[in-house]
């Protein structure tokens, strides 16, 4: 009966367990999931391949570009050596902690207690699993660094930063400025007024950028360190994507840092450009927050928004009182050399805002024009540059035109506005295998040799989503007989 009694104990059994090999079930299967994770890369950067579904898909690794097939390996906190393809021992139980799994982590140190190191707590604040964090910090107190509860502040967990400032852990301004760059107010102000560490000004300019007025306004109203006035600024912890919030109140955050003076005309601009819209450009130009540039005039002809367009050319004509004659003329003050609004019209398509950037009289063009309507297959607005303008044509418009088989294009070219024949052009029409335009090409007279070396050529268009398939370049400059024959077709 007595020994019934012990050999049916919980309490034994639980000791018997525990001094087995081998992992308790819970967790077996972590071995067999992550066993298929290999590392990638050569260099410092490194990159987890094959991390399994579940772990994948969790909200912390969502954040990172191909969790699945090609997840940075800082991204899970691991120890890295450039010479080296092995796989951090520590894999499973990081992948543990995103999952925030106290029961599964607290198994795993169990039986592998030596994984653990100031990373795996910094993965968990990461990673905004507090209850992991609380876990792994109350065993291994010596572990805490200052940048676990920097990336508390930044993911913005508050309840977690006030339970860390009382267990008397630091951190440094990147704390403040995390938690301001990515719009947790309660953290801001909790940092502010229990901490000393303070912040610089990379929090208000953050702030302004990703459009927290609040905590802007918070800032501006109880700290000294100011912004930049380009708001330029380097994000705390680049790597680590943690918890933010999107910002909706630029245009308050504006007013704030404006109602002291605080930003620059390009710091305006570049924020307009980048985040908001025509709406918030008028606001801005209207409260003189900002005078018009060459960025806004060419950003307008990219948005497609000849209303923009309109109202950009306005504002510089009022700007810049123009001379009286026909001639094309620039302001006499700021960067406004080298502009391609015309260009880019030309690339896009938009006789309408030829038409307009033509009225303005502004030098606004170059021969890129007629080379950028000739990729895309443009043929009204080349028809429109030989009628209204007088900026030449780049010789590689006859050979971007052959890379998109446009051949309309280039028998205008050669028919009409008389280019003279390139090999270039012949080479890449032989290259994309384009029958017709070879055919058509190689009964043209005068082949000029515009490049002896030959290969894929760069033009450097405004947007590149058509590069030759078989390489990187937007045409070809070789012999074409010979180029023919190296692709199996008869010269």
């Amino acid at each position: 009966m007595a020994a019934s009694v012990v050999l049916g104990s919980r309490q034994l059994l639980a000791i018997i367990v525990a001094h087995q090999s081998g992992l308790p079930e819970a967790i077996a299967d972590i071995p067999r999931l992550t066993n298929a994770v290999t590392l990638a890369g050569y260099t410092e950067i490194k990159y987890l391949v094959n991390i399994p579904t579940r772990f994948a898909s969790l909200p912390y690794l969502q954040r990172y570009r191909n969790p699945a097939t090609m997840l940075l390996s800082h991204a899970l906190f691991m120890a890295t050596n450039r010479r080296s393809q092995k796989v951090d021992a520590a894999l499973p139980l990081h992948l543990l902690v995103v999952e925030g799994n106290v029961a599964a982590v607290a198994l795993w140190l169990r039986h592998k207690p030596g994984l653990v190191t100031s990373r795996t707590l910094e993965l968990a604040a990461a990673a905004s699993q507090g209850a992991v964090l609380r876990f792994l910090y109350e065993r291994y107190p010596e572990l805490a660094t200052p940048t676990m509860m920097d990336l508390v502040a930044k993911a913005g967990d508050a309840t977690l930063l006030r339970w860390l400032h009382d267990a008397g852990v630091s951190c440094t301004t990147a704390a403040m400025d995390g938690a301001a760059m990515n719009g947790h107010l309660d953290a801001v102000a909790f940092l502010h007024e229990a901490r000393t560490e303070g912040c610089t000004k990379i929090a208000a300019t953050a702030a302004v950028r990703n459009g927290h007025a609040a905590i802007v306004r918070f800032l501006l109203d109880h700290r000294t360190e100011g912004m930049d006035p380009y708001l330029r600024y380097s994000i705390p912890y680049i790597k680590y994507q943690t918890h933010s919030v999107r910002g909706t109140t630029h245009v308050d955050a504006v007013d704030a840092a404006m109602a002291r003076s605080l930003l620059s005309s390009e710091a305006i601009q570049y924020l307009t450009k980048e985040k908001l819209g025509f709406h918030e450009l008028q606001y801005f130009y209207s409260r003189g927050y900002c005078k018009m540039a060459k960025t806004l005039l060419e950003w307008a002809v990219t948005r497609h928004d000849n209303a923009m367009l309109a109202y950009v050319l306005n504002g510089i004509r009022a700007e810049h009182a123009p001379p009286d004659s026909d001639d094309e003329w620039l302001p006499s003050f700021g960067d406004w050399k080298n502009g391609k609004a015309i260009d880019l019209a030309a690339f896009y398509g938009d006789v309408a805002a030829l038409e307009l950037l033509h009225a303005s009289r502004l030098q606004c063009a170059s021969a890129r024009a007629m080379a950028f309507a000739s990729y895309n297959g443009h043929l009204h607005v080349l028809q429109w540059l030989h009628t209204h303008r007088q900026d030449g044509c780049s010789e590689d418009a006859l050979a971007l035109a052959a890379a998109r088989g446009h051949l309309h294009v280039v028998r205008w070219l050669l028919e009409v506005f008389q280019v003279p024949m390139t090999q270039a052009a012949l080479a890449t029409a032989a290259y994309v295998g384009d029958l017709a335009i070879v055919t058509y090409l190689s009964k043209q007279p005068h082949v000029i040799e515009t490049n002896r070396i030959g290969g894929l050529c760069r033009s450097f268009l405004p947007e590149n989503g058509g590069a030759l398939a078989r390489g990187g370049g937007d045409y070809y400059s070789k012999c074409w007989c010979r180029l023919a024959t190296l692709c199996g077709r008869k010269p």
